[in-house]
């Protein structure tokens, strides 16, 4: 294959996935329809245990200007924002940010959007005390373009923050092969919508979206070959995500908060049980030199 036909064929996966995450956030709809600090979904849980975590990590200066890379719906950052930060959203996808405002809209918050390609930022250099991203990298063949221009916009002594969900077994492979699948297999027989079960199950089995499959331990050196230092790679979320029917999903949400002391102690832990094999996704983070 020549180099041509290789940099053609990439142009071509470049569009489709960005035609894809168009789409997947054109389908969605606000996340938080009820007060923000009242979780009753697992989206929402999952968004606030991020928080949680970030907040014992970035300088607790309250007005901390911070970015988020491939935004999505910007959960994180709206929790940033209404603790006073100064947020800063950036997507690719046009719908997300679409969806990203209308729920800092919706609480009142204060936040900028950007639509731009993280391989190439729209921002000058050392700008921002914190970036973030959060089920970005794993969606790149190469992610050292992306770390390098991370790193770039981050002020010396700033932290950048990776929640990295690559595709590898884990928990969550359990819960999709043991309790997912079958559930919605027995939704699409007794419903009929056997074309709807039958797309999200080829979905889960087969996913679009590109995932990487890189290493703990590669992620580790793509942060220390970006200039990090005080690299941390851990394991983070013990427990799946279950596709519930509305009132089962509060139900779940419940039992999963008499359980955040474990959660918690689960994602502060160093073990090879922890951030290798059972957690759902990886928490990396390091500073930039200040010299």
């Amino acid at each position: 294959m020549t180099q041509t036909t290789r940099a053609s064929n990439k142009i071509v996966m470049d569009d489709k996935q960005n035609n894809l995450w168009e789409s997947f956030w054109q389908s969605k709809t606000s996340f938080y329809k009820e007060h923000l600090y009242q979780v009753t979904t697992q989206w929402e849980l999952y968004e606030y245990i991020k928080f949680q975590y970030l907040a014992g990590i970035f300088s607790p200066q309250q007005r901390t200007p911070s970015l988020e890379c491939g935004c999505g719906s910007a959960g994180v950052s709206l929790h940033l924002a209404s603790r006073g930060y100064q947020t800063t959203m950036l997507d690719k996808a046009g719908s997300a940010l679409q969806l990203a405002q209308y729920s800092f809209d919706y609480y009142g918050q204060k936040g900028f959007f950007v639509r731009g390609d993280v391989l190439s930022l729209p921002f000058p250099d050392n700008c921002f005390e914190a970036v973030m991203s959060f089920g970005l990298l794993e969606h790149f063949v190469d992610v050292r373009p992306v770390l390098g221009e991370m790193v770039r916009v981050l002020k010396p002594g700033g932290v950048l923050f990776a929640d990295i969900v690559p595709g590898r077994f884990s928990v969550q492979t359990l819960a999709d092969l043991f309790f997912n699948i079958p559930l919605v297999a027995l939704y699409a027989i007794f419903t009929f919508k056997w074309k709807k079960g039958w797309g999200w199950i080829r979905q889960r089995l087969s996913p679009e979206f590109f995932e990487n499959r890189f290493s703990r331990q590669e992620y580790h050196a793509f942060l220390k070959e970006a200039g990090l230092e005080g690299t941390v790679i851990k394991g983070n979320n013990p427990f799946p995500r279950l596709i519930l029917p509305q009132f089962l999903e509060r139900v779940f949400v419940g039992i999963l908060k008499r359980f955040l002391a474990l959660w918690q102690r689960f994602d502060r832990s160093d073990t090879w049980f922890s951030n290798n094999f059972w957690c759902r996704g990886w928490w990396a983070y390091g500073q930039k030199p200040k010299h």
